[in-house]
Order: C-alpha cells, then structure tokens, then sequence
C-alpha cells in the first residue's frame, strides 16, 4: 500500500515559501520611517529556511532604512552588495530579488548598469508586480515623466491587491511631489484617504502640497491630523510656516 506523504510536498513548500516572501516585502514596502517595520520585516526575512530570500530580504531592509540619509555609507552599500549577491548564489531567477538589485543599484546612481539589468528583467518577467516597481523607480530617478506614466499604470494593473496598489499611488504621488507638481501629488494622496485612514506619514505630505499650492486651510488641517497620529519635529515647524503664510496673505486682502 503506497503512503501519503506527512508534510508538504516540495512545490507546496515552495509556494508558501514565497507568499511569505511577498508578505514579508509588502510589510517592507509600507515603511514611511516607523522603525518597528524595519523590525518586523528583517525578523521575518531573517527566520525564512530559504538563503535567497532570508538574504534579499535582509538587503532590502537596509537599502529602505538608507533612504533616510541623502546617499548609502560605504559600509552599508557594502553590506547590502553582499547579501544581493549571495542571495543571487542561490537562485538568481527571482524577479523580487533582481527588482532590489535595481533599485540598489538606482539608489547608487549606477544607472548604465540598472538600465541594463532592468530590461533584462520586464523581457524576463513584464508582468511582474516588483520588477514594474523597479522600472517605475528607475524612470522616476531618470526623471522621465512620460516612462513614470507608463510604469505606474502598468504597476497598478500588476498589484493584484488593494495594499499594493495603494504603494503604488502612494510612490506616484512621492514622485510628483518630488517635481513639484503639486496638484498631481495632491491628487494621488487624495485616492488614499478613507475615513479611517491613521497614516501620519500620508496627512504630512498632503500638508506639504497643499501648503504649496497656497491652501492654508487644508494644510492646516491636515497638519493637524499628521500631529494628532504622530507628532514630529517636522510636522511641528510645517505648521509654524503655514500659520505665517496664512496671516502674511490675509494682510494683502481689500
């Protein structure tokens, strides 16, 4: 009589493996500079029985904590080249693992090389969630307003999920702001507010653009909420800035 196998054949096994590797990558992705989901991401990628993502995973912790600072260290640069690479020793077909290379190799300004790395990938791989999100934050660093169209939209249509396709508006809306095209960035923060939306890191933006765009009003209110949920330095002198604008413009009404 033939036995049933006990555990989880290795395509089974394979499966979960990567959806918690997904997971894992879209805990990451919510990071909007709260330490605790640094933590919790690198505890999970630092427990996965598998090498390749256990070491993407642990690069990619590193890469999003770097982008604190206006460029990498030599001493994390290094650090996140290392485990790319060994974690490529392991399996280099993963789109996931090659996107964070991209995007490493972006954030070092290497873009001859990222370029070619990335039309390796979307040949490979165009439809794949992590390697649009590569090319979108390649074209965005490339500063190709037209390509960023492109990619976000394609970026969109490969979430597959409603907490993927909010980074990905949430990226689009950084990218506009970053060009100063405010009332594009107003809009795609727009799309992410619900009534029960506590993202501090969201409210603080929206307060950055409409002060911009000379909406006292709303930028005071969304400051305020930005406080209310986590209040910061930043959040505290954005406030003062907008108070004297407001006043300063009142003076010049009839």
């Amino acid at each position: 009589m033939r036995k049933m196998p006990i555990g989880p054949t290795t395509q089974t096994w394979t499966q979960v493996l990567n959806r918690d590797f997904q997971a894992s990558l879209d805990l990451l992705d919510g990071y909007r500079s709260d330490p605790e989901t640094l933590y919790r991401a690198m505890n999970q990628f630092i427990v996965m029985p598998n090498g390749c993502y256990g070491q993407a995973g642990a690069a990619a912790v590193l890469l999003a904590a770097s982008k604190a600072e206006k460029s990498v260290s030599e001493e994390v640069a290094a650090a996140i080249s290392h485990w790319i690479e060994a974690a490529k020793l392991v399996n280099d077909s993963i789109p996931a693992v090659r996107a964070i290379e991209i995007d490493f190799l972006v954030r070092g300004e290497q873009m001859e090389l990222a370029s070619s790395k990335l039309k390796e990938l979307i040949k490979v791989n165009p439809e794949d969630y992590w390697a649009c999100r590569s090319a979108l934050n390649y074209w965005a660093a490339m500063g190709d307003l037209a390509q960023v169209a492109i990619w976000g939209k394609r970026a969109e249509e490969c979430a597959h999920s409603s907490r993927r396709w909010e980074q990905v508006i949430w990226q689009m809306g950084l990218i506009a702001q970053q060009q100063k095209l405010w009332q594009q960035a107003a809009g795609f923060y727009e799309q992410l507010i619900s009534a029960s939306s506590s993202d501090a890191a969201l409210y603080h933006h929206m307060s950055e653009v409409y002060f911009e765009l000379g909406e006292y009003k709303k930028a005071l209110a969304y400051n305020k909420k930005s406080l209310q949920f986590k209040p910061t330095a930043a959040g505290e002198q954005l406030q003062k800035s907008i108070l004297k604008a407001s006043v300063w413009w009142r003076k010049l009404l009839p």
